[in-house]
Parts: structure tokens; sequence; C-alpha cells
């Protein structure tokens, strides 16, 4: 099946319209909350006027009420009991530039939780439910139709829940912004899943893909023609004699012509995954570009930046349905796998083939198990760094909405640079692996905790900090899912990048809740970035290590065991003359007796009553 060009844009477009979810709303929507939040904390016992951040000198040596009547006159900062509460929070005349209010109780909600806090406690609890759904429902989208519908699924309440949140903007309806936080991070998260799915088969279906990710060896996957080769596309086993005979054809002529010109044409399917993964990458910044420009008009076109704000969180919402749901819906096709296992539900099928993910991992693939332990460890400090840098900023460096903004404008316009000088790198220097660049990005990533741990005073060595974070962050991103896409077997797709996202998520409370704890007891975000540090050193010194040539060699083992066990005429993807094809998407870990892997005796093959995948145009990317 070839790949036409409306594909490829039909999932670049779920990208445009769901990426500024992740930098937008994942910074805008937590400084609404704050905002709010700190309001309602100042209804205790009034607020005290600060130099630049929360632990700084006391302005003038005195307090206001939260009425905001003038300077106080005292010398402490001491609650003042009494006065009504009012929403003018007007700084004295003889307080410096740098004077910044905060409550002098900062806890709501009668407990021990910092206003501050609080959008870290909601991405914790959101990726709590994260984990659970994704073990629920993430493997099934191997199985039929299901993974173009559930990812539009997803995005569309994503969009929605964003959509909603001007209307909450009040002080005291934080607590509603805290739902759209969580609803919309699970939706989008767990489209993410399904759209992550379709990388290696799209990647797999472009004209001149050859092999693997050896780069050692550039030699073809059994069975998989080049050229026009349908790497990641599923042919039934009905497919054509023809057709058949053409693939075969191809492979033949593929493996010659490699062979002769010394493995020097074509691509691997990693460098395949990288050219996307990258590209996805670029575009998602572009957007994301875009996007932060308009935000930025809309907030300065309301008096009340906390509602223009709201305001441009609602636009993220319409911006996802109008890019991410629409296009996908018209361009994708569906890629369908075997049919559900007669009288098993989605939920009962999604968690035993995470099961049995885990345990073939554990048993078959042990690199690509220890690669996913290593980014248990250190997505965890990436996700967190970004999660915690803008609350930071907001109020430890005191730094305006359109100071925010103007970060976040910055780290959107050098990401795509990053991540497009990190390729040509990496394709200018074939020594320099997809491990070799996630190294060198974690180790550079490490540099700022310790900075921030020991310094980051002002604004502007926080934009140099972004600078540097925007510099390697997107190469991090899209070198680490093309490093695991080479490790998949074919047909499992959806099932191992649940497994993967599951890994993100699997620590990804952690760092939020260790900031959120660190705030609640000192009122200081600095000490936080030695967790941070931690996750990315262990996280870092795991990965190095993994062995790339070896996990490719163990999934084209399972493959190969895979295909044997499947028994001879099942094959359709190689043809007569290749040797043993492998049908992908007809693969399948879970019997009807129970779970197994490929080699056990418990395998079985697979339902042959699978219907064919349409084909259509083929589409070289250059």
């Amino acid at each position: 099946m070839g790949l036409g060009r409306h594909e490829v844009w039909g999932w670049y477009s779920y990208v445009i319209g769901n990426g500024p979810f992740f930098i937008s709303v994942a910074s805008f929507l937590p400084l609404v909350m704050v905002d709010q939040a700190k309001h309602v904390a100042s209804e205790n016992k009034g607020i005290v006027w600060r130099h630049s951040n929360s632990e700084g000198v006391v302005c003038g040596q005195g307090t206001t009420m939260a009425g905001g009547g003038g300077g106080g006159s005292g010398g402490s900062d001491a609650s003042i009991a009494g006065g009504p509460y009012l929403a003018n929070f007007t700084k004295p005349w003889q307080y410096a530039d740098d004077c910044e209010w905060f409550p002098v109780n900062p806890h709501i909600g009668g407990g021990g939780v910092d206003y501050a806090s609080l959008p870290q406690y909601a991405t914790a609890f959101s990726v709590g439910i994260q984990i659970i759904l994704f073990l629920a429902i993430g493997a099934s989208a191997d199985y039929g139709g299901m993974r173009k519908a559930m990812m539009l699924v997803f995005a569309t309440i994503g969009g929605i829940a964003c959509l909603l949140s001007p209307a909450f903007t009040g002080d005291h309806l934080y607590w509603m912004q805290v739902i759209v936080l969580i609803v919309s991070n699970v939706a989008i998260g767990a489209g993410t899943i399904f759209h992550n799915a379709y990388l290696p088969l799209l990647a797999a279906d472009l004209p001149g893909v050859i092999g693997d990710g050896d780069r050692g060896n550039r030699a073809r996957r059994p069975g998989l023609g080049t050229g026009t080769s349908h790497l990641g596309a599923a042919s039934s086993s009905s497919s054509s004699s023809s057709s058949s005979s053409s693939s075969s054809s191809s492979s033949s002529s593929s493996s010659s012509s490699s062979s002769s010109s010394g493995g020097s044409g074509g691509m691997t399917l990693q460098e395949a995954a990288d050219k996307m993964s990258a590209r996805a990458v670029m575009v998602e910044y572009a957007s994301n570009m875009l996007v932060l420009l308009i935000q930025a008009g809309i907030i300065s076109a309301f008096p009340s930046k906390r509602f223009g704000t709201g305001v441009s969180v609602g636009l993220i919402g319409a911006w996802i349905i109008l890019f991410g749901v629409f296009p996908p819906w018209r361009l994708l096709r569906k890629r369908p796998g075997p049919p559900m296992p007669a009288g098993r539900s989605a939920l009962r099928v999604g968690l035993g083939r995470i099961s049995t993910t885990c345990g073939v991992t554990k048993r078959k693939l042990p690199e690509a198990a220890k690669f996913l332990a290593a980014y248990f460890i250190f997505s965890d400090g990436t996700s967190t760094i970004g999660n915690s840098a803008i609350i930071f900023a907001s109020r430890e460096l005191s730094m305006s909405m359109t100071q925010v903004t103007v970060a976040l404008i910055e780290i959107c316009a050098i990401i795509p640079l990053g991540t497009v000088f990190w390729l040509w790198v990496q394709q200018k220097k074939r020594w320099l692996s997809a491990k070799a660049v996630l190294l060198v990005s974690l180790a550079v990533l490490l540099l700022l905790p310790i900075y921030g741990l020991v310094a980051l005073k002002s604004p502007w060595e926080f934009y140099l900090l972004s600078a540097v974070y925007s510099f390697v962050i997107g190469a991090n991103f899209a070198f680490t899912r093309s490093m695991f896409t080479d490790m998949i077997p074919r047909g499992h797709e959806a099932a191992f990048f649940s497994l993967y996202a599951i890994t993100d998520k699997g620590t990804a409370w952690l760092g939020p809740l260790v900031v959120a704890f660190v705030n609640d007891s000192t009122g200081n975000y600095r000490l936080a970035f030695l967790s941070i540090g931690a996750f990315l050193s262990i996280g870092g010194a795991i990965l190095c290590c993994v062995n790339p040539k070896k996990a490719a060699l163990e999934r084209r083992r399972f493959e190969a065991a895979d295909a044997t066990n499947r028994g001879p005429g099942s094959g359709g993807g190689g043809g007569g003359g290749g040797g043993s094809g492998i049908n992908a998407d007809h693969i399948t870990l879970l019997t009807d007796d129970g779970m197994a892997d490929p080699g056990s005796e418990a395998s079985e093959p697979p339902s042959p009553d699978v219907g064919p995948v349409p084909s259509g145009s083929s589409l070289a990317i250059n």
C-alpha cells in the first residue's frame, strides 16, 4: 500500500492543531489558575509587598491589606486583621517598581496547599488518570479501525474543555480551571498515543526505506521491499499475486542495489522515522509560534490580563478542533488491524495486551525494556522542567504575563532551529546515532537545574536558559520517539506506543508532586531543582547502557518467530522470493486461550478473516 501526500499532511495537521496545547495551554492555564488562587489566599490575612519574589525583602518594611489601602505602619509582615476584601491591589506610590504583592498566608482551601502548587497537583492527578486510561484503551487501537476514531474523539474532548476556560476566570472558580486542566490534559495525552502509533506505519511506507536502524548494517527487514515498500502498512493475506510479485521483485532489486552500492542508498526505518518525527517537531513549533503571537494580541487587547489569558486558552480549543480534528478526519486512512477477539471487550483486550507487551518486552526485547527504564526516569526530568519553569518565572522572578509570553515565543522560535541542527548533524555524521543525540541533550538539560539551584535571579537569565533549553529539547523529544520506533515489532505499534506513553507518565506525576511538596514546605521552588537533576542523571546513566544495534536484532528475531508461528502461506509482504513475509498488522500477542508471545507454545496464528487496507498513491518526502 502506497503512502499518499494527503495522508502525511493529515498526520502533520494533527500536530499543527494539538501541538500548541502542550506549550500554550500548559503554560497559560496554570497562570490563570495561580492568579485566581492567589487572590483567594489573600482573603485570609491580607497581603504583603515584597521585592522581586515571594522570599524577597518586605517593601517599606510594612504590609497592606487586600484592599490595597496604602502602606502599613509597622516594621514586619505580620498579618493584618479586619477590613473588607476588595479586588483592588494598588501598589503604594512610595514602593519600588520591583515590589509585588503576595498573600500573607499563601495556603488555600483551609489546608496546607500553597496557591502556586495548585497546577502541579492538578497535573499529577491528571497524569494518574492518564495511566489508568492508557492501560485500559491504548493497546486496543491495534484492532479494527479504532486508532483513528479514538485519536479524533480524544482531541475533540480536549478542544471542548479548553473552549470552556474563559467562562471560569472568576476568583473562586479556580477549581473549575483545575477540572479544565485535568480533562484537557488527559484527553490530548490519550489522543497523542494513537497519533504516535501512526508514525511507524507512515515512515515505513515512504519510498526508499530499505531497512531498520542498524546503521552499520543497512540490510532490509525480512520480507519487506524498498522503493514503494510497505514497511508499516498492512497487506492482507488475500493480496493479489501480482502485488506479491511486484513487492518481491522490488525487494530483490533493492537488495542487490543496496549491496552493490555498499549500502549507501535509501533510508533505514529509523532514519525515515527520524525525518518525520523531526519535521513534526518543526511543524508543531511553527504552529506554536503563530498561536502565541495571536494569543499575545488577545491578552493585550483585554484590560483584565486574567480574562484575556483565559480567552487565549479558549482559542486553543477552537484551534484543536479546526486543525487537529477536521483535517485528520478527512485525510488519514484508518489502517485497520485484525478484528477484536471474539467475546472480549476493548478494556479486557487493552489491559491484556499491555500486560503481554510488558512480558514480551522483558523476555524477548530486553534492550527495549532497558530503553523504557531510562525513559521512565529521564522523561520526568524533561517534563518537570517545562511544567515548573513558568510558575517559577511568575512567582520567584516576578515576570509579567508579557514577559512570560516573550519567553514562550522565544522557545517556539528556537526549538525548530535546534531540531533542524541536530537532525543535520546526525545525517552528516553517520556515526552520531539517535542515542548519542539523546545523551548530549540530557547533558545540556542537566545544566539548567544546576544553574537554577545556585543562581537564576533575573528575567534575562531566564531568557538565556530558555534559549539553551529550546535548542536541545526538540531533538530530545524527536530522537527519543524515533529511537523507540526502531525497537517496535511490526503490528504492535499502538500497544508499544501505549506502553511508551505509560512509561512517560509512570513518573510524570512524581516530578510535579515533588515540586509542589517542596514549595508547600519551604515556599521556594529552587530546592525542587535537585530532584529534576537526579531524574536526568539517573535516566541518562541507564540510557548509556542501551545497545541500539542489539535492540534491532532482537526485534528482527521477534518478527521472524512471529512469522514462523503464523505458519506457511500467511505472509503477504515479502512474496515468494523473499522468504517468510511478515503481515504486520495481523500479528497478535493475545490468543483466545490466554496471553502468549512469539516462540511460546501457546502462540496461535491470528484469525485470517482480516480485510485488506485500501491502497493509496505513493509519496516521496525530500
